[in-house]
C-alpha cells in the first residue's frame, strides 16, 4: 500500500490591514479616545489627557534688549558721528541694563556686529582690543568675542 501524499497548502499572506477611518474624540477633563476602524473590526484606545504645547513666557531682559536694539538702529541709522551713536538714549539704557545684557549684546556682536564694544567696556571695565586693532572692526570684534569665550560668556 502506498502512502497518500497530500500537498502542502501554502500559507495565505495575510491582507495589510489599512484603517479605513480614524476618530480623535476629546472627553471630559481633557482625555483623548482614538477609536481605529479597520475592515469591520474596530479598535479604541484611551491615549490620556490632551496636552497642550507649553509656550515658554518670553524672558523679559531679553524682549527688553531687542526692543531697544530695535529702536537704537532705527534711530541711529542715519547717524556718521560713533560719540552720536553711543550716547544715544536707547543705548545708554542697554548699557543700563548692565551684566544681564552681556550674553546678548556678544551674541548680538557675534550675529551682527555693530557697535558694542563701548557699551561692553562699559559693563565689563575691561578692553581686551590691542593698541593696534583700535579702529580695525573686524579685529575688535574678534578680540571680544575671543574674550566672552575664555570666560565662558555665551557669544
Amino acid at each position: 500500500m502506498a502512502a497518500m501524499t497530500r500537498p502542502v497548502a501554502k500559507p495565505k499572506p495575510k491582507p495589510k490591514l489599512t484603517p479605513k477611518r480614524v476618530t480623535i474624540r476629546d472627553g471630559a477633563a481633557g482625555a483623548r479616545a482614538v477609536t481605529v476602524q479597520m475592515d469591520g473590526e474596530r479598535r479604541a484606545r484611551h491615549i490620556g489627557p490632551r496636552r497642550e504645547p507649553q509656550a515658554r513666557a518670553p524672558d523679559p531682559i531679553q524682549a527688553r534688549f531687542a526692543a531697544l536694539v530695535r529702536a537704537w538702529r532705527a534711530e541711529t541709522m542715519c547717524m556718521s558721528s560713533l560719540i552720536d551713536i553711543a550716547m544715544h538714549p536707547t543705548y545708554q539704557q542697554i548699557i543700563g541694563m548692565g551684566p544681564p545684557a552681556l550674553p546678548l549684546i556678544l551674541r548680538e556682536l557675534g550675529e551682527q556686529g555693530g557697535e558694542w564694544f563701548w557699551a561692553l567696556r562699559a559693563i565689563t571695565g575691561e578692553d581686551p582690543v590691542p593698541p593696534d586693532a583700535q579702529g580695525d572692526l573686524q579685529r575688535m570684534r574678534n578680540a571680544w568675542l575671543e574674550w566672552a569665550r575664555l570666560r565662558g560668556h555665551v557669544a
